[in-house]
């Protein structure tokens, strides 16, 4: 997208997905880095998940403080040039897009190890070859 280089927060390869992690909504300029992605990465295919809020937040029944939006692949029901007004949540102004509100899950991993590799994956700096700080076990 004119010469425009992204490359999201992290991938997780035993999911194959993609995670790009902001504490605000995303602004124009950042929407448009994810859908470029997705659509140059492979638009048919890919998991792409972008995790809004903070982990630290209060939890209220059972919201953590992290809402997730998916990308939503080309099909018979959604085609590839069909786009949805993004939540508020999402985007900081009205923006059309393939993201879609999803369910942050990650099989046999508790919400207390997703919400510490989340803190983990913002405090790091991958843009420059920097690795998390963690004290998950593996």
């Amino acid at each position: 997208m004119n010469g425009l280089r992204y490359l999201p927060d992290f991938y997780i390869p035993s999911l194959d997905r993609w995670f790009e992690i902001k504490a605000k909504p995303l602004s124009e300029y950042e929407m448009k880095k994810c859908e470029e992605f997705c659509f140059n990465k492979d638009n048919e295919n890919i998991k792409f998940s972008v995790l809004i809020g903070s982990p630290e937040a209060v939890r209220i029944d059972d919201f953590v403080g992290i809402i997730e939006y998916v990308w939503e692949w080309p099909s018979e029901k959604y085609p590839a040039n069909y786009r949805m007004l993004a939540p508020e949540e999402l985007s900081e102004k009205e923006y059309y897009s393939r993201f879609m509100r999803g369910l942050w899950v990650v099989p046999d991993v508790s919400e207390e190890e997703l919400a510490l590799a989340a803190v983990a994956a913002r405090e790091a700096r991958f843009e420059y070859g920097e690795s998390p700080k963690t004290n998950v076990k593996e």
